[in-house]
């Protein structure tokens, strides 16, 4: 996976992105854990140490990059194992000679080890710039943050197609259709967008430490929020629960498959558009029936004012609402139609 962004002379490298994605699927089996190669670090958003793997693929790509600021996001990674020490030195020493890089967010080992190698100047070249974590990495973080919407934005038109026809789920007409799919063919920005999400999710406190995490489930109810949920599961280590075809209240009981709702556990819902928010109130109504508990609901992309409701907890990349609507997108009732 590649979390590697450009913009005219700039380019911004997720270092902790690209970790994750290196190692997100690999055997988390018991068997597996108990052979010595494993490593206990991998565990999903939560993983914060670089290693030797995801280090060569970031220097081999850069090696050949001249004339660029080169802005190195380590929020996230703050470790790293002793293999690596020798990747990054090398590949600092070449990539510095011929390119500006800005060290974005460190902390921990990574800011230590960055500033005693600055320190004892054994970088020739003064290309080198040291953010740590902190206030001042802010303001370069709120850029890559958008760097990273105006993409999003983009790809989203890109992903639009004229529709006026009913919603698949609610009883009004919609003019556009965003086809998330489109969106899907591209796993590189895809990963990055469904990780930005999760990044959402932890900054708000949907989902917050490693350890709170062992009686909460995902529950999706469409073919994109199960993808988009199983992105997830890896990366945050716990369940889905998957309800067919959930649509609004009166369809709950003849299309809702809810046996597998466990009482007393919590559940957010993933899906990749929220529109009316009509699947929202089946699945609050189907969990309240199995004594489950409703924490929040996760989205690529919502639309104002279901996204407004605060106490529905609705946490998307971006919202559509009159002040923010690139798309025109307007949804109809058959009372109240432009035509």
């Amino acid at each position: 996976m590649k979390g590697r962004l450009f913009e005219d002379n700039k380019l911004f490298i997720l270092i902790h992105f690209e970790q994750i994605f290196e190692n997100l699927f690999l055997d988390y089996s018991p068997e597996a854990i108990k052979c010595e190669k494993y490593d206990m670090d991998k565990r999903g958003i939560y993983q914060y140490v670089l290693n030797q793997s995801t280090a060569n693929s970031i220097m081999d790509f850069l090696k050949d990059e001249t004339g660029k600021e080169i802005y190195m996001f380590w929020d996230g990674i703050y470790d790293f194992r002793e293999d690596v020490a020798g990747v990054l030195k090398d590949g600092i020493e070449i990539i510095s000679s011929s390119n500006n890089i800005i060290f974005v967010g460190v902390s921990g080992k990574i800011r230590g080890w960055l500033l005693d190698k600055k320190r004892s100047n054994i970088w020739e070249s003064k290309n080198i710039t040291i953010v740590e974590d902190g206030n001042a990495s802010e303001p370069y973080k709120e850029k890559l943050e958008q760097v990273i919407l105006d993409k999003f934005r983009n790809d989203i038109r890109n992903c639009c197609e004229e529709y006026n026809d009913l919603s698949p789920s609610s009883k009004v007409i919609l003019t556009k259709y965003v086809d998330i799919k489109k969106l899907m063919l591209n796993v590189d920005d895809f990963s990055l967008y469904v990780y930005y999400l999760s990044r959402i999710a932890i900054r708000k406190e949907l989902l917050n430490t490693y350890n709170d995490l062992k009686n909460y489930h995902f529950l999706v109810h469409t073919i994109n929020g199960a993808i988009i949920g199983t992105i997830l599961s890896q990366l945050f280590g716990i369940s889905i629960t998957k309800i067919d075809h959930l649509g609004p209240k009166s369809e709950l009981i003849q299309k809702g498959n809810i046996c597998s709702i466990e009482r007393n556990a919590n559940y957010i819902t993933v899906s990749d558009v929220i529109c009316m928010g009509r699947e929202i109130e089946a699945a609050k109504t189907a969990l309240k029936v199995f004594g489950a508990n409703y924490k929040g609901s996760i989205c690529l992309l919502s639309f104002s004012p279901v996204s407004a409701k605060q106490s529905d907890k609705i946490y998307s990349i971006l919202d559509i609402n009159k002040d923010n609507n690139f798309i025109d997108y307007v949804i109809e009732t058959e009372l109240c139609s432009r035509g």
